[in-house]
């Protein structure tokens, strides 16, 4: 029979069926006929029959699954379906993180991001995916399953900018964002993960707002970077300070006036922050140089196209 054409009343048992039978692919398609939207009667969608069928979908033996790069949009809507419909956060979060490749570019992993904000040991979690232990052996062979998360877990780390703690008007809860920085810490300590670990927090702080006067960073990454004194954030947050700048255009005739600026406004920070926060002026001061010397390379090129005429 062609799944799609069954009777709506059936549709419950025909996608139980299919996924049995390894078709879960296909039992998605059949389950966005069932949502409300669609216009269809029969009976209500079950959120627990999606959760299972986005599950098998994404984890099980499925001899359908050559036609999951042409299902993302059945994703999408049985995602959003589940948000509308208040399923639970955490299997939201991790059915997104399993669909992380087929959504990447089409829906943003609200459910992953929140409880990433909120939930250090899931953080710790997909890091433990990423990541050796430091006292795993590095010379053992990787399953290509074990490859593909690790690969899963470091886009979504990457690509995760809603900072724990705060809230939805900018301002930051001071105690819940060191209390999520410590249980990190932790819990990556305990896993043999302290190194990475540290890197990847100091990239999440990056994209803590600044100050309402405009100071960057925040008081309350200012004063956890003093207190903790690891390096290895403070890289995490210079590198992922660099990267938000994301791409820049200029004439090719003005050299590195942009670059210039940010040095500059980097340093008026640091001047800012000097006064009780040596090491995040020294920080802010570290990425002023970069942008000085950035902004060097800019004015060779400018000079360089300028000595080719018109």
């Amino acid at each position: 029979m062609i799944p799609m054409r069954s009777d709506p009343e059936a549709r419950p048992l025909v996608v139980l069926h299919l996924i049995e039978h390894g078709r879960a692919w296909a039992a998605l398609g059949v389950l966005v006929l069932m949502l409300p939207s669609s216009g269809t009667t029969g009976p209500a969608l079950d959120a627990d029959l999606v959760e299972t069928a986005l599950v098998s979908a994404a984890t099980g033996s499925s001899v359908d699954a050559h036609h999951a790069a042409s299902l993302s949009w059945e994703v999408r809507e049985l995602l959003d379906y589940l948000e509308r419909s208040g399923s639970d956060l955490h299997t939201r979060a991790r059915l997104e993180f399993l669909f992380t490749n087929l959504l990447q570019h089409i829906r943003p992993a609200r459910a992953l991001d929140e409880a990433l904000r909120t939930d250090p040991a899931l953080f710790a979690e997909i890091l433990s995916y990423v990541y050796w232990g430091k006292d795993e052996p590095r010379d053992q062979e990787v399953p290509p399953e074990r490859k593909a998360v690790a690969e899963v877990g470091f886009s979504v780390i990457r690509s995760w900018h809603t900072a724990p703690g705060v809230r939805a008007d900018g301002t930051v809860d001071v105690d819940a964002l060191h209390a999520w920085v410590t249980e990190a810490r932790r819990l990556l300590d305990e896993s043999g993960r302290t190194v990475p670990g540290d890197i990847s927090i100091g990239g999440i702080l990056a994209y803590v707002p600044p100050d309402s006067d405009g100071l960057w960073p925040a008081e309350s990454v200012r004063d956890l970077i003093e207190d903790l004194r690891s390096e290895h954030i403070e890289t995490g947050l210079r590198t992922a300070k660099l990267n938000s700048r994301g791409m820049a255009w200029s004439s090719p005739t003005v050299g590195g006036v942009q670059e210039r600026d940010l040095a500059a406004q980097l340093r008026a920070w640091a001047e800012r922050a000097s006064d009780g926060w040596h090491r995040t002026a020294t920080l802010l001061r570290q990425l002023a140089d970069h942008y000085d010397e950035w902004a060097r390379r800019e004015d060779d090129r400018s000079e360089d196209f300028g000595d080719q005429g018109p």
